[in-house]
């Protein structure tokens, strides 16, 4: 997964600083309820050319949100941050929430915690192919579920959970 994501609330779009408004949220207590920091808030910086629609639109989804921010000009900016600079006609927005996730981490935070609610975790695991079908759970109750046939013989689950990466063909 690599070392690590960027995690922020500056969009343009106001869908998206709304969401990201929930995800800290559940970030935040994911990594309580796993007793693990998987985050670190950085403070992030967007330049963008003043004036222009993605300015607007960027200042406007931030403070529709709630989410703090300061409008930086070059000499701010240098003042702030010695040795940032930026092109003439650009502006800088300045947001604390943003940071970096270490995705490593963060994916054995999660399998951690699907295991300590029930989950049965497999990797490196290739499912051939899954049909719905039914299924006896733990308790003997019967479910509607999956039948998974994978490269480790067949797996009958009550819910499945793919997470599949990009360098995967199907």
């Amino acid at each position: 997964h690599g070392s690590s994501r960027i995690i922020r609330k500056s969009y343009h779009e106001s869908f998206y600083v709304r969401m990201m408004g929930r995800a800290y949220m559940l970030w935040d207590e994911a990594q309580a309820e796993a007793n693990c920091k998987v985050i670190t808030r950085t403070g992030g910086l967007d330049f963008v050319l003043e004036g222009s629609e993605i300015e607007t639109k960027l200042k406007e989804s931030m403070k529709s949100a709630g989410v703090e921010f300061s409008v930086l000009d070059l000499k701010s900016l240098s003042d702030r941050f010695p040795g940032f600079s930026m092109p003439p006609g650009f502006v800088c927005i300045q947001s604390g929430d943003a940071g970096v996730v270490n995705a490593s981490s963060a994916c054995e935070m999660f399998r951690c915690l699907a295991r300590r609610h029930g989950a049965i975790t497999a990797e490196n695991l290739t499912v051939e192919s899954w049909t719905a079908a039914e299924v006896v759970d733990l308790t003997g109750k019967r479910l509607q579920g999956k039948l998974l046939r994978t490269s480790r013989g067949v797996v009958h689950a009550s819910r499945i959970v793919c997470t599949a990466g990009a360098w995967t063909a199907k």
